[in-house]
């Protein structure tokens, strides 16, 4: 990924990410900025999203989450193999019954 940012401007510094800025929709598991957030920011974090190719791993996130739903995966190990999915659906709400953060 370091190597995809030199070459763009409007890519956000990582040591200045806040909690929750970049965030997970849950219906085709594209990465989106929170849209809470100044508008000027979150064309920044869209940039980031589109320049470092965030959405490229959509069907990876989404078979991840559905394989924690369906119990193939524990919420330790989806944590360890997709820890932004993980916090998007702690986050959201959307942990399986019993599983707690």
């Amino acid at each position: 990924m370091n190597a995809r940012k030199k070459d763009w401007v409007g890519i956000i510094d990582p040591f200045k990410i806040q909690p929750d800025w970049f965030q997970l929709e849950l219906v085709g598991f594209q990465v989106i900025p929170d849209r809470n957030l100044p508008l000027n920011i979150q064309n920044d974090i869209q940039n980031t999203i589109t320049a470092l190719g965030l959405d490229d791993f959509r069907s990876e996130r989404e078979q991840d989450a559905e394989r924690y739903w369906q119990n193939d995966y524990s919420l330790k190990i989806l944590k360890m193999e997709s820890p932004f999915v993980a916090y998007e659906l702690y986050r959201q709400g959307r942990l399986n019954p019993m599983d707690t953060w």
